[in-house]
């Protein structure tokens, strides 16, 4: 296997999202993100059935859940959801919004079923979640 070096310009909001992950699991920002790669690799893609997706993340290392559990949804979906919802409340909805609706909450409830697991089975190794719940650091078991 041959290994490549690359280098990333990242913005200050997702550098910070690795530096906490990096604090949260002691461990450099260049191994955050080469386990970062390296659960994007091995999951099932995210669409379809949950339960592979679930069984898969049951191998992926305390960082790479840790980096479940502190990936926000993306804000322009969050924000698209949101101007969606106002819309349903004015009852001004079309129908092709209201797909683009039952795909954004499908988007979000993986995304939350997706954190619940991680949460789960960082709960499972020893983890001491209940002082996680803000994000700002996990301890470590």
């Amino acid at each position: 296997m041959v290994l490549r070096t690359v280098t990333l310009d990242l913005p200050d909001e997702e550098y910070e999202l690795i530096a906490q992950i990096d604090a949260a699991s002691n461990q450099s920002v260049e191994h955050v993100l080469r386990q970062s790669v390296d659960f994007m690799v091995q999951l099932p893609p995210l669409t379809g059935q949950a339960e592979p997706i679930l069984q898969a993340m049951e191998s992926c290392t305390d960082m790479q859940l840790l980096a479940v559990v502190y990936r926000p949804f993306a804000p322009d979906d969050s924000l698209r959801l949101d101007a969606l919802n106002e819309k349903i409340e004015e009852g001004i909805l079309t129908q092709a919004e209201h797909e683009e609706l039952l795909r954004l909450v499908t988007l979000l409830d993986r995304h939350t079923l997706l954190r619940a697991q991680a949460f789960y089975l960082l709960k499972t190794r020893g983890y001491d979640i209940d002082l996680g719940l803000s994000l700002t650091h996990l301890p470590h078991p």
